[in-house]
């Protein structure tokens, strides 16, 4: 990690002035950003469950899934994200990540 920052601090596109700046993100924080930008790319980034699209990403050791429930009981316990600013009010978006191990070993049992 200290490589990767001392890196970009050289690199004159990235105003990194703190270590804080770069950091290995949470499986949440992954899945959070792969849904902002799927949602992005179809131009529907909205607190409206039935206009945007859930994500689900497999890969290395993990798989996140994110998705704006319906119901806001769902986030009890887990990961709520809210994006503010939003003209039709903040978007409460699930997040989780999964060790793909208990994929694996589901998969074995079979």
């Amino acid at each position: 990690m200290k490589a990767a920052r001392e890196y970009l601090r050289k690199q004159d596109m990235f105003a990194v002035t703190r270590d804080e700046q770069v950091r290995v993100l949470s499986g949440e924080e992954e899945g959070a950003f792969g849904w902002l930008a799927l949602n992005q790319k179809q131009a529907e980034i909205s607190p409206d469950p039935a206009t945007t699209l859930g994500a689900l990403d497999f890969g290395g050791a993990s798989v996140q899934i994110s998705f704006v429930p319906q119901e806001t009981s769902i986030l009890a316990n887990l990961f709520p994200m809210h994006f503010g600013g939003s003209v039709r009010g903040p978007i409460h978006l699930y997040s989780h990540r999964q060790a793909a191990t208990v994929f694996r070993s589901a998969s074995s049992t079979t």
